[in-house]
């Protein structure tokens, strides 16, 4: 009797062991048939192959891809070379990502993938533009740019560099001539950075695509020069410490865009936009070059130098300790950095630019005490955008459009600077638009939404 309970048991147990193992079977089956299914839907989908599959993933949860290269001919061809050599010379590429990952020297025109259709998700009050959007895109253009005016520059930077063009969705296959808008980018910025991928927020090119798709501006050609130096940028003026930055754009930069792009050639269809040190670069624009860049916008732009510089005086000069040349080769020679050396580094930047000394520089305060250098300090006064508007006043009265905005919480006080300075255009019966937005200086790519569009809305 004892026995057949056993055996009875027994062979229970194996039944529903069996079972369940048929079932954890059927269970795996079906999920790598799903997951097979998956990956052809996705390679149908995104036309790639086994090798490209991580890519495909990523474009699922919203990542950029740029799926398109095609070869252009370096900057110092013949000037018609360029637009021919666009449109014949084509070598198909696909790639992830933005930008020159991988080989800085690849001189390529990358274009986003065009979809049938918008893919917009609503997450709470917000939209999530997913990269993928309408087939109306336009296309970057990375050009190779040799310098003349930076060659032999003091610091041994490059003199050839990054141009970064973006052309608008209806560019190729027709002869008409565009507007230009010339972006610079801010302290320790290039301009690549301004195509830079982000999860919730459009790159330029994507910003461009979006403003150009809905109307809100008209289709422009957009340029991101590069006026970065050792020191972390030139704040796109001449100086015998950094080199002749102000030459570079002026001079150089603008004739080559003209002779190799289909532009609008006339000040009037020239803009030049920026943020921080760019915002301060597009109001020596308009102070110095009102003749060349016809509308001007910046956004918290250096100005009124004693809110926004000596904050960070007492922290450059302890993390100075007073050999500022140890502490730049310090500074590249490591990749980590920590929350002092942004205002050593801030400092010394200027100096460069406000304070040189042949081909080094003042600082602005004593380097063994830390006392202020009245006789330096004044000197960088002389680049104050407040103080020098009073002698470009015609330049200023002659541009089409000249704007200002800063955050009111700005952290380096240029919302502070941007009133001071609206007074002062006021007192000099300079037309311009004064705007603030709650908000600080980082993370305020938004605003070149409201410069583009009074940008548009002026353009000849």
């Amino acid at each position: 009797m004892l026995a057949e309970l056993r055996r009875r048991y027994d062979h229970g147990v194996g039944f529903i062991v069996g079972r369940a193992r048929l079932d954890i079977d059927r269970v795996l089956v079906a999920t790598l048939l799903i997951f097979g299914l998956a990956v052809v839907v996705l390679v149908a989908n995104f036309e790639l192959g086994a090798d490209h599959l991580t890519a495909a993933f990523v474009n699922v949860i919203g990542r950029p891809r740029i799926r398109r290269a095609r070869i252009v001919l370096s900057s110092h061809s013949d000037p018609t070379a360029l637009r021919r050599g666009f449109r014949r010379r084509r070598v198909e590429c696909r790639y992830t990502g933005t930008g020159d990952q991988g080989n800085e020297n690849r001189q390529d025109t990358f274009q986003s993938k065009p979809s049938e259709e918008s893919r917009i998700f609503r997450l709470g009050n917000k939209l999530n533009y997913m990269t993928e959007q309408t087939s109306t895109q336009g296309t970057v253009i990375n050009v190779r740019h040799e310098s003349t005016v930076l060659k032999g520059n003091p610091l041994g930077d490059p003199h050839v560099r990054d141009l970064w063009v973006y052309l608008p969705p209806s560019y190729d296959g027709t002869d008409i001539r565009y507007p230009t808008v010339y972006c610079l980018t801010g302290f320790t910025g290039r301009g690549k950075m301004l195509l830079n991928d982000s999860a919730f927020a459009p790159n330029l090119a994507e910003r461009m695509d979006k403003l150009i798709a809905a109307r809100t501006i008209k289709p422009m050609i957009a340029v991101m020069p590069d006026c970065f130096t050792y020191y972390g940028g030139s704040q796109y003026i001449n100086s015998p410490a950094t080199g002749r930055y102000e030459d570079y754009l002026t001079q150089e930069i603008v004739s080559f865009v003209d002779e190799n792009f289909r532009t609008v050639d006339d000040r009037g269809s020239r803009a030049v936009m920026g943020k921080s040190s760019g915002g301060y670069g597009s109001l020596i624009m308009a102070l110095r070059h009102a003749d060349i860049f016809g509308l001007v916008c910046s956004t918290a732009g250096d100005s009124y130098f004693e809110y926004c510089y000596p904050m960070d005086f007492a922290k450059a000069f302890r993390k100075i300790k007073g050999d500022a040349k140890k502490f730049m080769r310090d500074f590249w020679a490591t990749e980590k950095q920590n929350k002092d050396d942004h205002p050593a580094l801030n400092t010394i930047g200027m100096a460069a630019c406000y304070s040189p000394n042949g081909s080094d520089f003042d600082l602005p305060f004593d380097l063994e005490t830390g006392e202020m250098r009245e006789d330096v300090w004044r000197r960088w006064l002389e680049h104050d955008p407040v103080r020098i508007a009073e002698k470009h006043v015609d330049d200023l009265k002659s541009l089409k459009l000249l704007y200002i905005d800063a955050g009111t919480r700005d952290e380096f006080n240029l919302d502070i600077g941007a009133k001071i300075l609206s007074r002062k255009l006021t007192d000099l019966n300079v037309p311009h638009i004064h705007e603030e937005f709650d908000d600080g200086h980082f993370n305020i790519s938004y605003r070149y939404d409201r410069s583009l569009e009074l940008i548009s809305a002026h353009l000849d």
